[in-house]
């Protein structure tokens, strides 16, 4: 009788897609990984609970009507002045806060939930910030002092060989 080897059936791993100038989160594993914990769950496991509160009540405050879900019109309002401050015309506005939404949707659906809000988060503190620098760029957001934190290179959470680059 031949021999034949029975094959791997278990998921693999697959990269992230970039897509509108973000990456997109794949939640694939190999069974004997484990549980996968949902990005909120994970932070909690990796912020203070002084930060994650933090991170959180940001979310909040950017969801101007607690729908659960941060809408582009919120993300203009919340900024907005931020935008009368320096001046940008409605084109410049759209420019600045196109990454907010390519970073973070992961679903495509233009609008952020609070799971696409703490991937990104847990991206940044698996990237190598400090609990002080990313304390630092929640307040700067939160005071509409920046629009958007400013990373050269985050690399994804869990994989090495993808990154994502925001601005200010």
């Amino acid at each position: 009788m031949p021999n034949i080897a029975k094959k791997d059936t278990a998921a693999k791993p697959k990269k992230e897609v970039k897509k509108g100038g973000g990456w997109r989160w794949r939640s694939v594993r190999k069974e004997k990984e484990g549980p996968v914990l949902t990005p909120s769950e994970l932070a909690a496991t990796l912020f203070s609970h002084e930060l994650l509160s933090s991170i959180q009540q940001l979310f909040e405050k950017i969801d101007a009507d607690s729908s659960g879900q941060i809408s582009h019109d919120e993300v203009l309002l919340h900024w907005k002045s931020f935008f009368q401050k320096h001046e940008y015309t409605e084109e410049q506005a759209e420019f600045t806060i196109s990454p907010f939404f390519g970073d973070l949707d992961a679903d495509g659906d233009k609008e952020v939930d609070m799971e696409e809000w703490m991937r990104f988060w847990v991206t940044v503190k698996k990237s190598g910030h400090s609990d002080e620098e990313i304390s630092s760029m929640v307040e700067k957001m939160a005071t509409s002092e920046e629009p958007w934190v400013h990373l050269e290179k985050a690399e994804m959470a869990g994989d090495t060989d993808c990154s994502i680059t925001v601005f200010c």
